[in-house]
């Protein structure tokens, strides 16, 4: 009874270390790989491989992470920013104007 517990215990502690170092170091490369390959237009940035097929499983965890609708390619475009054109963070108590010129997408996100 004492050797189930010891391994039991054992099989515990290894889950809980493979699952944090797991998240621990594929964490970064998700954010990574989602900055990697964004196209980039001063403070605001989408990543043209969300809704494609060429999205890989780290992009596409990225997606899950970030809650993205992820309509495919063709119908939608996802742009993400965190700071101003002025470098200042975000902040809910200000005003902002969003100018674009129109997309090639059917429906687009901010």
């Amino acid at each position: 009874m004492a050797k189930l517990i010891k391994f039991l215990i054992a099989a515990v502690v290894a889950l809980v270390l493979g699952v944090g170092i797991g998240y621990v170091t594929a964490s970064p490369l998700v954010d990574l790989i989602f900055v990697s390959k964004a196209v980039k237009n001063g403070p605001w940035m989408t990543n043209l491989d969300i809704g494609s097929q060429q999205a890989g499983p780290y992009l596409r965890a990225a997606i899950a992470r970030h809650g993205l609708l992820a309509l495919t390619k063709s119908e939608a475009v996802y742009f993400s920013a965190y700071s101003d054109s002025d470098g200042q963070p975000l902040r809910g108590s200000c005003d902002y104007a969003i100018e674009c010129k129109d997309m090639d997408a059917e429906w687009w996100s901010i």
